[in-house]
């Protein structure tokens, strides 16, 4: 069986050709001895994802909507209409300060950082 390829009732089965095929690509040297024990290691993950898969498979049959999205019926979805709104900030900035003063807001002394700068209140 060419490397990738596998059968749904060989999903845990490694071979050792295709383990030491597998080795070769990613530039390992696997010791002769070590070959039919990481064959068999490597089924067992490669069997636990082949479960794990099916179990997906189950989980979204269990969760497939009962009618079919617009999409699938050939209809458009319902969209809103791409209209401008317009926007609070796009006025002059001088309208929502609480202060302002020559071109800038004014903002009351933070006492902590006045006394850290040696200037007490003013």
């Amino acid at each position: 069986m060419s490397p990738g390829r596998r059968r749904k009732d060989d999903a845990g089965r490694v071979d050792p050709e295709e383990l030491r095929h597998l080795a070769d690509l990613a530039g390992l040297e696997l010791p002769e001895a070590e070959i039919g024990r990481l064959a068999a290691e490597l089924g067992v993950v490669l069997g636990d994802f082949a479960r794990i898969e099916a179990l997906q498979a189950s989980a979204e049959a269990l969760h497939r909507p009962a009618e079919p999205s617009p999409g699938d019926r050939g209809l458009e979805p319902r969209l809103r209409p791409d209209a401008v709104a317009p926007d609070s900030l796009s006025g002059p900035l001088s309208g929502i300060a609480p202060d302002w003063r020559n071109g800038f807001f004014v903002v009351p002394r933070c006492r902590v950082f006045g006394e850290r700068a040696g200037q007490g209140d003013e």
